[in-house]
């Protein structure tokens, strides 16, 4: 006869046994998480920033004290911020080996991370990458996702999920909960190392070195056989065969989650889709198919021949937005998260319109960029480069920052994008590259001296800024 295990309940039994044998001081952990919310309810910066700093006085081992800081000085762009975040990670890893929390072999990410913005998911690659790297003590990445909570695009989740440890019983959740608190990773802000902390968009940096000390050319993901038989037979269905090549183009618009013209925050990540028009018949005069990338509120495109628009055809679907990024031969695309996914399975990215120039180095050595031209309203000065990629240009994260410093954003003008287009069309159909244009060396100098000078901490910088670009307007940024 055999014998049926109630493993979920042995497992919330040995979990409990373990915060018993470990110490587990919830009480505190509780007095913590409600200062931590009343300070983020303070209106005045000072003043919330001042009692973040009692509070790490009050606390002075408590690693979640120390992130609220941590986070507070690097939205009011005070460049403490980042000898705070080593002091963060210490006081994590200490806290994990007082409280004997070494030994489990778990820490977790936010459920924001898979069922928020799809640009989300390079935090998670990042992670992945410094565990299997041992970049960080590896632990089993954990994530608690109750059944109602759905991952944003399922298909991309699909292949994260095998590295990751999934958990959606409510039993279980609850009773890891507090652990959670302790254990997670502030994924959307920094990757705590043993000792110091990595910004997220840093990283990718690192890795592709490690990539590259390790002769590894595999992209991430591959995509797998199931999936590209339905892809191709979805393609088959609208008229496109197999053997022709495609680029998938996504410009960010306001219209994501009720964001309006009127009330965005983000005019310096949004650009005109008109001014890719002429890159959209680049790339069909050389034979190519364009897929224009998002969703029903975005303007529609006018018909052109090997064009989909995407955006409003009956083909769209979480599965395509993968499929036809995994599949394409570039993606062009503006500051959101689409164009990760391309990246996920090693397509090239084309990345314009860059304001907030930390992107830059999650940008890999296949990928090429070009900037927006930022300049003081009242002078019509423009920012070089030694400023935009020095604090705290470096992080501007909303229009209000631009607009306080007396800053205007222009979006990159059709005839640069279409110069870097064909740029990446040299690059992915000759086989052709401008690693040798002295400009392109002087910039990344210039990129790796200035985060260096941050940060203390070598970053060798891959991407390419676009070779035409940077020739027309070295005066300019150089």
């Amino acid at each position: 006869m055999k014998t049926k295990y109630d493993f979920k309940s042995i497992f919330k039994n040995k979990l409990n046994s373990l915060f018993e044998k470990f110490h587990y001081n919830i009480s505190e952990i509780d007095r913590t998480n409600i200062d931590i919310k009343k300070i983020k309810k303070i209106k005045n910066k000072d003043e919330q920033l001042s009692s973040a700093k009692k509070l790490v006085q009050k606390h002075p081992n408590d690693p979640k004290a120390h992130l609220n800081f941590t986070e507070l000085l690097y939205r009011n762009f005070n460049k403490d911020w980042i000898p705070h975040s080593h002091e963060y990670a210490k006081k994590r890893t200490l806290w994990i080996k007082e409280n004997n929390l070494e030994n489990i072999n778990m820490e977790f990410i936010g459920s924001e991370t898979v069922n928020g913005s799809l640009g989300n998911h390079i935090t998670i690659e990042g992670l992945i990458n410094s565990n299997n790297f041992n970049l960080r003590p590896k632990k089993n990445i954990t994530l608690l996702l109750p059944e109602h909570l759905k991952p944003r695009n399922k298909t991309l989740f699909s292949y994260f999920k095998p590295h990751i440890n999934v958990i959606s019983d409510e039993k279980i959740i609850n009773t890891l909960k507090n652990l959670e608190n302790y254990l997670s990773i502030p994924m959307g802000f920094l990757i705590p190392l043993e000792n110091k902390s990595i910004f997220h968009e840093f990283l990718p940096s690192i890795i592709e070195q490690k990539k590259k000390e390790n002769n590894i050319t595999k992209p991430f993901f591959i995509l797998n056989k199931e999936d590209k038989n339905r892809g191709e037979d979805i393609l088959k269905k609208i008229g496109i065969k197999s053997t022709n090549w495609h680029v998938t183009l996504h410009v960010r618009e306001p219209g994501y989650r009720g964001e309006t013209k009127s009330n965005t925050n983000e005019k310096f990540r949004n650009s005109n889709i008109n001014n890719f028009i002429k890159s959209i018949k680049l790339i069909t005069d050389k034979g190519g198919w364009v897929f224009r990338m998002g969703d029903p509120s975005m303007q529609k495109l006018p018909k052109m021949n090997n064009v989909v628009d995407y955006a409003h055809s009956n083909i769209r679907s979480e599965f395509m937005d993968v499929y036809l990024a995994a599949t394409s031969k570039f993606c062009i695309g503006t500051p959101s998260g689409y164009y990760t996914i391309p990246s996920f399975f090693g397509v090239p990215v084309l990345l314009t319109n860059l304001s907030q120039l930390s992107t830059y180095y999650s940008l890999t050595g296949k990928d090429i960029f070009i900037p927006r031209f930022i300049k003081q309203k009242n002078t019509d000065k423009y920012l070089n480069f030694n400023e935009l990629l020095s604090h705290p240009y470096l992080h501007f994260y909303s229009d209000k920052f631009y607009e306080k410093n007396n800053l205007v954003t222009e979006e990159s003008k059709s005839e640069d994008i279409t110069d870097a287009t064909q740029e990446m069309i040299e690059r992915v159909l000759k086989d052709e590259n401008n690693q040798q244009d002295p400009l392109q060396s002087k910039f990344k100098n210039l990129a790796n001296k200035n985060i260096y000078s941050l940060i203390n901490e070598k970053i060798v910088c891959s991407a390419n800024i676009g070779s035409r670009f940077i020739n027309k307007y070295q005066n300019v940024l150089m």
